[in-house]
């Protein structure tokens, strides 16, 4: 007798909560909104996405503040340590990277000053012989802090005249950075910068 109450009394609830789920998954769908597209980006070929989207110059703080302060991000437990593969100056200066680039010549055209945000980097190169401009050169970039590990973003490299490259390069905090300039034979050049709020 006890054994069917138990039986009966299990089967009641199984159909009460059965009744339930199938009720629970309908209430509230009705007047929930719709999500719609904001903006639309048509990217032809060649264009770059990155700098048609986000949050334009606030990107780099918005990364930051995202990192620092979602949970679950990745950042907790990050090491920030001290970076000794990378070498840091005070000011925006350039330091050679590879003996087989030591016959360019590289002229930082801007920032006078680095500040916090995305900077736009115009990098003059020339033969340091012939003082020929080295227009043409299929470059790649990294932008990373050398004091502490921060990520590294990969922004293109534009050549916006003869020998006149551009590279829009996301500071996101105060402190010492790096670009670092890569060629295609792998040869590397690196341009530190003093970064001020």
């Amino acid at each position: 007798m006890k054994k069917q109450m138990m039986i009966c009394a299990l089967l009641s609830s199984l159909v009460l909560l059965t009744s339930s789920l199938s009720t629970a998954g309908t209430e509230g769908m009705v007047s929930m909104p719709i999500l719609s597209p904001k903006k639309v980006f048509t990217v032809q070929e060649g264009q770059d996405l990155e700098s048609q989207r986000g949050f334009g110059d606030q990107e780099p703080a918005v990364r930051m503040m995202n990192l620092m302060m979602v949970e679950g991000s990745g950042m907790e437990g990050m090491e920030m340590a001290m970076n000794d593969s990378h070498q840091s100056t005070s000011t925006p200066s350039v330091q050679q990277a590879s003996q087989d680039r030591d016959y360019f010549d590289f002229e930082i055209k801007q920032p006078a000053k680095a500040k916090v945000g995305t900077n736009t980097v115009d990098i003059l190169i020339t033969e340091k012989k012939s003082k020929k401009i080295a227009k043409g050169l299929q470059l790649k970039s990294e932008v990373y802090m050398t004091s502490m590990d921060m990520g590294t973003e990969t922004p293109a490299v534009k050549e916006i005249s003869a020998g006149l490259y551009r590279i829009k390069a996301p500071f996101s905090m105060k402190g010492p950075w790096a670009i670092k300039l890569i060629f295609p034979d792998k040869a590397e050049k690196i341009l530190n910068f003093e970064v001020q709020k």
